[in-house]
């Protein structure tokens, strides 16, 4: 009986039954996207770096990490120079810097079909994905309230969605952080992941421990000492994905001359006889 053509490989041929699912061909190395019947649903079984994907894949990945690091960055532009203009232009600059933001998240959380970035949570089922994705829309709810002027009768109201949307905010950025931190292992940095897990993990233990302080008569430098630590774990968060950024950038030459290796090898393999 012959065997099923969703089992070869696309590029040789090889028999690929009972082989984990999106693992490159054992015979010539190339990635074959497809399910293979009656594979193992094992995804990441040999945790295939960044730079050893697709061009196409690295690509998507680059760009994501790019547009983020540029809405990171129009967000701290935002916040050094809001005294400098008047309170309605503010407000709609702070509407349209928060739609940025959501926007370059949405790119980075849209979910990938790939075996190793399901395994790194970028999946459909991802739930970090899906809290970053979903918990940080209310960054818009956030910068929409935050222009209702105190004089207004909907003051109350409005500082109370102040306060819910600021912690979806919050929590979305965390899971923000600990998928970039995945993205950073992927790509082999080192230092970004230990900047973003900073940032995911420091921040709030140090929130959580400075905030009770509050309520205990100590002297303020205490707090405000505790509140600027939290502060510098959270600015880890862009420095890491600064660092995740350029890791990415030079992970897309990387793929393409591994593909281009790769290409060579099978080349070289189906030479018959050798030499020629």
């Amino acid at each position: 009986m012959t065997e099923s053509a969703a089992n070869l490989c696309n590029a040789c041929g090889y028999n690929l039954r009972g082989l984990p699912l999106g693992n490159p061909c054992p015979e010539c190395g190339v990635l074959n996207r497809s399910a293979y019947v009656g594979g193992i649903h094992l995804s990441g079984a040999k945790d295939i770096a960044l730079s050893q994907m697709p061009e196409q894949l690295v690509r998507r990945i680059a760009f994501c990490c790019v547009a983020l690091f540029l809405a990171v960055f129009v967000v701290v532009a935002r916040f050094f120079i809001s005294i400098q203009v008047s309170t309605g232009v503010g407000s709609s600059i702070d509407v349209v810097v928060s739609l940025l933001w959501v926007l370059s998240v949405y790119l980075v959380t849209n979910p990938m079909s790939d075996t190793e970035a399901v395994w790194r949570g970028l999946g459909r089922e991802g739930r970090v994905r899906l809290v970053a994705r979903w918990a940080t829309t209310a960054a818009v709810v956030f910068a929409v309230a935050l222009s209702v002027p105190i004089s207004h009768p909907i003051y109350p109201i409005a500082l109370f969605i102040i306060f819910v949307s600021g912690i979806a905010s919050a929590i979305g950025m965390l899971c923000l952080f600990s998928l970039l931190s995945q993205l950073a292992q992927w790509c082999r940095d080192t230092s970004a992941k230990r900047c973003l897990d900073t940032a995911t993990w420091g921040a709030p233990m140090v929130f959580v421990l400075v905030e009770p302080l509050r309520l205990f008569p100590l002297p303020p430098q205490i707090v405000a000492t505790g509140e600027f630590v939290c502060i510098a774990f959270v600015l880890c968060g862009p420095l890491g994905m600064a660092m995740l950024m350029s890791s990415s950038i030079q992970a897309v030459s990387h793929a393409r001359e591994y593909q281009e290796y790769m290409e060579r090898k099978t080349t070289n393999k189906n030479k018959w006889p050798p030499g020629e």
